[in-house]
Formats: C-alpha cells, structure tokens, sequence
C-alpha cells in the first residue's frame, strides 16, 4: 500500500484523537512532498477531529497555492476555536487572504480591528495594512500606520522607520524624510533598515548630476552596500561632505567615495595632505 494512502486511511480509521496524538500527525503530514497528497491528509485529519490546527494548516497551504478566498474562510474557521498567538496568527491570515482575494476593505477591517491589540502579531498587521492602504494610494493612512509602529518599539519598528521615511519622501516631506532616515541609521546600526536608510540618505545627496568641482578619492568599490557602508564610516568620523559617486568603466560599474567639491585644485591637495596626516590615502580628481 502507497504510503500516502496509509497515511490518510489511518487518519480516517483514528476516530477522536487527543490532542498529543493530532500534533504527531501534523509533523507526519509535513514531511509530505506532494502537495496534493498534503491537503488530502490534512482534510482527511481534519474530518475526523475538531482540532483547528489542522484547519489552520489547510489555510495556510490554500493561501500558499493562491487559493485565497477559501483560505479566508479556513483561517475565520480556525481563529474561533484557537487560542492567544495562534488565534492572532489566524486573524491576521484571514485579513491578508481577504485583501489578496480582491476585497481589501474587508480583509483591511479584519487587519486592523487586530492592530489594536498589543501582540507581535498585532503589529504584524499594522505593518501589512500599512502595506496595502500604499496599494491602494492611500499613503496618508499608511504613515499614520507606520508611524504608530515606529513609536511603539518591536520587531517592526525599525522596518516602520523605513517605510515611514519613504512615504514622507512620497507625501513631499522631505525634511522630515531625511530626519526618520538618520534616526534609523543612529539607532539601528548593523541592521538592514539601517543600510536601506545610509543608502535612501546618499540618493539624496548624489541626486542628479555631481556638482562641478575638485574631490578627493579616498576608495572606489564594485559593490554599492560596501561603498555605503564605507561612506558612513568616514561620515560617523567627522569627515565632512563624503559623497557616494556612480560610474561606469571598461563595461564595469564603480562606486567611488569622494571629499568635496573643493573650488581649487589646490584646496583639494591641501586636503590630500591632511588625510595623509590620519594615514589615509587620497587623490585628486576633477570633475566638470
């Protein structure tokens, strides 16, 4: 007999399963690698206990195959029988199968009626209404969202920080953009938000043509996050306008850092001296 079968005709003949014995066959039917024989045992396991885990599972595999609707009702099914983050974890999936099964206004309530407790979970669905009124244009709601985030720490605060400073970018907010920017990379550092957020700051500042003038190269890297990273660093010393270049040479992309503009060549030579004195290397360059 096909092990598949043996599986769900056991769980066919189980009748009433406690609730040890429902978790062991769980961790059987995960080890499945067909994804129809993996549904079939979790709705053969399903019919034969109450257990909304099993309802749980089968939402989560119809949300991973599209079949969003369905999952949307198998989670609402779920959430009324499991209890604390499981139950939070199943409001949560609904909201989101609601919006991605068309109706947003309904799978938005659902998201945000469970941002208003006080849970990882909860904030976890802040953060994806956050996400979804950006969907729909509404980006002043979305702040609002990720601006509650930002403030309450987390896991999702420092994500919230970064998708706070883009939608303030989008709203016009620039200044204020460029502050949630730096707060990110001051209280944050070493993370990725961090790095997005020292990444969002040089766009601003190499935005459009360089401005004409003499700089001093002090390193050139063929990876952008190195070339940040580096850019940082000299800024964090107290090096003053370290600016983040891109250009492209022999077919191959490069990301110098640079000092300046200098109005004279001679100023930016005084300034190669002065690196020399802190044991850093530098060159004149002039660009026009």
């Amino acid at each position: 007999m096909p092990k598949v079968f043996t599986v769900i005709v056991s769980l066919l003949l189980a009748g009433s399963l406690a609730q040890a014995d429902v978790a062991q066959r769980l961790e059987e039917i995960s080890r499945l690698q067909d994804g129809a024989a993996y549904l079939d045992a979790l709705t053969a396991l399903h019919k034969v206990t109450p257990d909304a885990r099993a309802l749980f599972a089968i939402a989560e595999y119809r949300f991973a195959v599209g079949a969003y609707a369905q999952a949307a009702e198998d989670y609402a099914a779920a959430g009324r029988d499991l209890k604390g983050d499981r139950k939070s974890l199943a409001r949560v999936g609904e909201g989101l199968s609601r919006c991605a099964a068309g109706d947003a206004e309904g799978g938005l309530a659902i998201l945000e009626r469970e941002a208003k407790e006080r849970s990882s979970q909860a904030d976890r669905a802040r953060y994806l209404a956050a996400q979804y009124r950006i969907e729909g244009g509404e980006h002043q709601k979305a702040l609002e969202h990720a601006k509650r985030l930002a403030q309450g720490g987390g896991d999702y605060a420092a994500p919230a920080k970064l998708l706070a400073a883009r939608l303030l970018q989008v709203l016009g907010r620039k200044d204020e953009a460029r502050d949630e920017l730096q707060s990110i990379v001051k209280e944050s550092p070493g993370t990725g938000e961090a790095t997005a957020a020292e990444k969002a700051l040089f766009q601003y500042d190499t935005a459009g043509a360089p401005e004409p003038g003499f700089y001093v190269q002090i390193a050139s890297f063929s990876q952008e996050e190195n070339a940040i990273r580096f850019a940082a660093s000299k800024r964090e010393e107290g090096m003053g306008a370290v600016k983040l270049f891109r250009e492209e040479r022999d077919g191959r992309r490069l990301f110098p850092v640079r000092i300046g503009p200098f109005a004279t060549e001679e100023q930016a030579r005084e300034a190669v001296a002065g690196l020399a004195k802190r044991r850093i290397e530098g060159n004149v360059v002039r660009v026009r």
